[in-house]
């Protein structure tokens, strides 16, 4: 992380610590929430992907050993 982000990330810390903490623990309870709804966008996003990869054929099939083959050439 660079200055910057740090001074950024150490202001929000700041912040949130001069809450009480009851509503520090909300917010952690929010700030949850949200990261796991910007992981589930991002895992139906490369589901729609692979779909489309598979309705145009544009994916390779195979065993786990071509797998670990392709992944380790």
């Amino acid at each position: 992380m660079n200055t910057k982000s740090q001074s950024r990330l150490q202001l929000a810390i700041d912040q949130v610590e001069t809450l009480p903490p009851a509503e520090q623990a909300e917010l952690v309870d929010i700030i949850g929430k949200r990261l796991l709804e910007i992981r589930r966008a991002a895992l139906i996003a490369r589901v729609q992907q692979s779909k489309e990869e598979l309705k145009t054929g544009n994916y390779r099939s195979g065993d786990t050993d071509a797998l670990f083959s392709d992944l380790n050439s």
